[in-house]
């Protein structure tokens, strides 16, 4: 699990999926939010960036959903905790960016493609 990336990156908090973004985006504690392009659901992404604007907190499409979910760390594990399956992920926000998340931050901007 690479031990859930490195503790987030010295002591961070990332969101993932849908339930857990919406509530990070409706306490506002959400620095930034990342949504992928593979979201087909018009309803699904209208709701994030609805959010999104309403609560003033910046919004990053990402390309591609399955580098969304390795950066967010989204994965299954096997028994000796080795990654098995990386997993796709639709979105993700960052609650709280920890002491060694300047390459993530770079990565997050990478990933949407400098938007």
């Amino acid at each position: 699990k690479q031990w859930y990336q490195r503790r987030v990156r010295e002591r961070g908090k990332i969101a993932k999926g849908l339930r857990q973004v919406t509530k990070s985006l409706m306490r506002k504690s959400a620095k930034v939010c990342v949504l992928s392009k593979g979201v087909n659901d018009e309803n699904y992404k209208n709701l994030i960036m609805g959010l999104c604007v309403q609560n003033n907190i910046p919004l990053y499409i990402a390309e591609d959903n399955m580098a969304l979910g390795e950066m967010a760390g989204v994965h299954r594990h096997n028994k000796s905790g080795l990654i098995k399956k990386k997993l796709p992920c639709g979105t993700a926000t960052i609650e709280k960016w920890g002491k060694s998340m300047g390459e993530v931050q770079k990565q997050v901007v990478g990933l949407a493609g400098g938007n």
